[in-house]
């Protein structure tokens, strides 16, 4: 490799990710430690959701680390249609809503997802109204709020696309549900709460998946941490397409079979059958 300035910047930092930079011939030392790589896959577990609910101070708004596959059953009992989620996915997978789902497949999920890794998150349903991220870049100065993304995704969760538009679109859907206030209030909170938890042991680009969603009061809320992601996220690709195209309408970034696009603009070439579109939010 040429001796030139070189930063490696994986989408998210993982044993694999150095063993293939290190592969390319990279300087291990240049690379994040063992110990560094541990703290990182300490903070990707879904349970940092609960430490940054709690430094926020908003306990009523706790998911639950379960490890015992019955507490599962008795959680769906108290409030049924639960998210349980696997403590290490992504993009929604690993998720899966109980509502419908017998007790004993309920059981049998949870139960082989807390064999695999551990535990199982348990999190109360949520009336939706919208689903957005707020995205952070860490560096040794403290995490600084960077923008806003805006998610689609099925009704069990897994994700589906980006909107790709201006900021100034984002903060309007925000403030038309009459959350801008409270949106703003928690994006600097969650920069004090982020810089002393992430950024001793990780440089880059996060995001914080929050949720728009209507209380038993008939009001509008804000949830201001579904779940922290520790990595680069499509939110944030979503963002930079925008600075660099300047759509003048809001679009869709999904991920479609690449034989089915025709001649819908591809971001991606082609790859194992699907390709990066853009599309029209509203055809």
């Amino acid at each position: 490799m040429p001796d030139t300035p070189f930063e490696a910047v994986p989408w998210g930092w993982s044993e694999d990710a150095r063993r293939q930079f290190v592969a390319a011939g990279v300087d291990p030392a240049t690379l994040p430690s063992d110990e560094t790589l541990r703290h990182i896959r300490r903070l990707s577990h879904r349970r940092s959701s609960i430490a940054i609910l709690s430094a926020m101070g908003l306990d009523r708004l706790l998911p639950e680390e379960v490890t015992d596959p019955m507490r599962t059953l008795q959680l769906e009992d108290e409030s049924p249609g639960r998210f349980f989620k696997s403590p290490w996915s992504c993009s929604g997978r690993g998720v899966f809503c109980a509502q419908g789902l017998s007790r004993k497949v309920l059981l049998n999920k949870t139960a082989g997802i807390i064999h695999r890794q551990g535990s199982v998150m348990a999190e109360r349903g949520y009336r939706k109204v919208a689903e957005f991220g707020a995205l952070y870049e860490c560096d040794t100065d403290g995490a600084k709020f960077r923008g806003l993304s805006m998610f689609l995704t099925e009704a069990r969760g897994a994700y589906t696309g980006n909107i790709v538009a201006p900021q100034d679109y984002f903060f309007g859907r925000i403030d038309a549900l009459g959350l801008l206030r409270q949106l703003e209030d928690a994006t600097r909170q969650l920069e004090d709460v982020l810089a002393p938890m992430i950024t001793p042991y990780y440089k880059g680009w996060l995001g914080i998946d929050m949720m728009a969603y209507e209380g038993d009061d008939g009001m509008t809320h804000l949830h201001p941490c579904i779940e922290l992601n520790l990595r680069m996220t499509m939110g944030v690709a979503a963002m930079k397409i925008a600075y660099r195209l300047s759509p003048t309408r809001p679009m869709l970034m999904s991920w479609q079979r690449a034989a089915t696009t025709d001649n819908t603009p591809t971001l991606l070439k082609p790859r194992e059958g699907f390709a990066l579109t853009l599309t029209d939010l509203n055809p």
